[in-house]
């Protein structure tokens, strides 16, 4: 089981990212390559140019495969809240009233039952989540493999994925030249990386802002209980200094970046600045507060329509440990968690979280999707992620090992 090969893909609006790890001793990930590379094939959370995707899946994962000295057969990736549900399920299997020891297969087929209901046309499932398993009546267990047993059961998320979304994401990983050995929920992954047992115990909302949306997600008493994604976000700050201030994209992004405000009070000096208006011969002249009065204006109404999405689901009042805010869509842009935090009425923090070395931000879902893969494996939840030290002595495949034995469960 050591030494297994995990791939972890995040593919996203504006980038695709690519951590390899291997699974080391007991609780330990090693990285040993990563890579990034543009992409513009995403349109809120649906994938429109498949061609530009699968090309910027292959150059990801080719830079990390050079890093890693592997070749990558098989991939696991990640599907957003967008085109996700989540139905709570229940898998029963009984040995004939006979007790016996209750092995792998045995949880394989219980998970199996769970996804055994009436499935919308338009759905496919996933992934199916366990939360708990159940021995005779007696429940709470975590895993039930060696345990005795006459009935086994599960108490399980079984993860609904638009059919259209999905099989567009498989295409273009099929268009790359790999197989996908798994699907995993986005923000579990991430989750893995950036919030603590304890905060997803207390109830903690997980915000995911990107460049063409944000996904929500809520977990209390260690599971997740609410998925969402709103179509909204970086790129429609972009896209609204294009309309209101009629300039060109790439000015309305430098300009974005320029000043980089959420509010008009956090101005020191409203200076005026001149800009290159589309269809003018000449230079114009605009305050700084007219970028802001834009870029304010779009994030409170993404907030606001976040925190009516959570009050109407019930989530809100039970959000013990504040928000966290993962993604680079808003992370350069000074005072947007106040703004958020004025909003909701919540406490709202940046994520920080501590990545293995040369590892930044956007590798935050990638290196969550091999951490869950390998926790999966493992039987742990808890896997400890080590620097990337040195380039590995022999080439491995991902074909093997750890990898197939996830691509028989999605199998099933």
């Amino acid at each position: 089981m050591f030494g297994d090969i995990i791939v972890g893909v995040d593919i996203g609006a504006t980038k695709v990212c690519t951590v390899i790890a291997r699974a080391k001793k007991q609780n330990q990930l090693e990285v040993i390559g990563y890579g990034m590379s543009p992409c513009s094939g995403i349109k809120k959370g649906l994938i429109v140019d498949l061609e530009n995707v699968a090309r910027a899946i292959k150059e990801s994962v080719t830079l990390a495969e050079k890093a890693a000295n592997v070749k990558v057969t098989a991939i696991t990736i990640a599907i957003s809240g967008f085109h996700t549900k989540l139905f709570a399920s229940r898998g029963r299997i009984n040995f004939d009233g006979n007790m016996k020891e209750i092995t792998v297969e045995d949880v394989s087929r219980v998970l199996k039952e769970a996804k055994n209901f009436d499935i919308p046309y338009d759905r496919q499932v996933v992934d199916v989540i366990p939360n708990q398993y159940i021995i005779d009546g007696y429940d709470e267990i975590v895993d039930p493999t060696g345990m005795m047993g006459a009935i086994l059961e599960v108490d399980a998320d079984v993860v609904l994925g638009s059919t259209i979304a999905t099989q567009s994401l498989l295409k273009s990983v099929e268009k790359a030249g790999y197989q996908v050995s798994g699907i995993i929920v986005e923000a579990l992954a991430s989750s893995e990386v950036v919030l603590s047992e304890e905060e997803k115990k207390l109830g903690v909302l997980l915000l995911d802002i990107g460049g063409g949306k944000t996904d929500i997600a809520f977990f209390k008493d260690g599971r997740i209980k609410y998925y969402d994604s709103i179509p909204v976000g970086s790129e429609y700050i972009t896209n609204d200094i294009v309309i209101g201030l009629k300039v060109s994209y790439n000015e309305a992004e430098r300009l974005k970046k320029q000043f980089p405000l959420s509010k008009k009070s956090l101005i020191n000096n409203d200076q005026s600045i001149t800009i290159y208006s589309i269809g003018e011969s000449k230079q114009v002249s605009i305050k700084i507060s007219d970028i802001i009065d834009i870029v304010e204006a779009r994030l409170t109404e993404l907030f606001t329509i976040l925190n009516d999405r959570i009050t109407a689901a019930g989530v809100k009042e039970q959000i013990e440990a504040g928000t966290v805010i993962i993604g680079q869509g808003i992370y350069h842009i000074v005072g947007s968690d106040d703004l958020l935090s004025s909003v909701t009425g919540l406490p709202v923090r940046f994520v920080n979280p501590k990545l293995p070395a040369n590892l930044k931000l956007p590798y935050v879902t990638a290196l969550g999707i091999v951490k869950y893969v390998a926790g999966m494996s493992l039987g742990e939840r808890d896997v400890e992620i080590l620097n990337k030290d040195r380039i590995p002595e022999e080439p491995s495949n991902t074909s093997e090992g750890l990898v197939n034995k996830f691509i028989k469960f999605f199998k099933q």
